[in-house]
């Protein structure tokens, strides 16, 4: 199944995947990375920087907005997961739930990811 997913929205999967788990769920998390994560280029691309704030977007090397590098950020990237990928990024927001540390960006890509599921 597919999802489209923007910068932002794909470092929040990355940001919620087990660190620590089987050995086929680190292997499914790893092919997840791989596929949902950000390369060197779109990096430069997207204007990604870390603050004390967070990771922001969108931005020049003095962190001024660029409005071409906050458009390529904020474009969808349309992503296919198999089903066992789609599981392994539902249990890693459930436990989040659980923890009770769920927070708005969270709450927004989980929500794209159990529509999927429901779907």
């Amino acid at each position: 199944m597919e999802i489209g997913l923007n910068a932002v929205e794909r470092m929040v999967v990355l940001g919620v995947l087990p660190q620590e788990s089987s050995i086929v769920t680190m292997r499914i998390t790893r092919d997840l990375s791989a596929k949902v994560g950000i390369s060197a280029d779109e990096y430069n691309e997207f204007g990604v920087f870390q603050t004390e704030a967070g990771v922001q977007v969108g931005r020049d090397k003095d962190g001024k907005i660029v409005q071409k590098k906050l458009d390529a950020a904020t474009a969808v990237k349309k992503i296919s997961f198999k089903d066992k990928e789609l599981e392994v990024v539902l249990d890693a927001f459930k436990k989040l739930d659980d923890q009770k540390k769920i927070g708005p960006q969270q709450l927004f890509v989980y929500e794209k990811f159990d529509q999927k599921k429901e779907g």
